[in-house]
């Protein structure tokens, strides 16, 4: 344990690895956002799709 606590000691020191894990993961939750977001937009798109789908079945019938 004290390995890692060593490890953690030396990152949370060095100012430029603290700024790469600090610009990835702020990468990486934008990533995750804007998939969540592109993800309820394909949802919306797809209910639209099949209710001028369904309009149009029915008044083909």
């Amino acid at each position: 344990m004290s390995k890692v606590m060593d490890k953690y000691k030396r990152f949370v020191a060095d100012e430029k690895e603290m700024s790469a894990y600090n610009e990835r993961d702020t990468f990486l939750y934008g990533q995750a956002a804007m998939l969540q977001y592109e993800r309820e937009e394909g949802k919306k798109e797809g209910i639209e799709i099949g209710i001028q789908q369904g309009i149009k079945e029915g008044i083909e019938q």
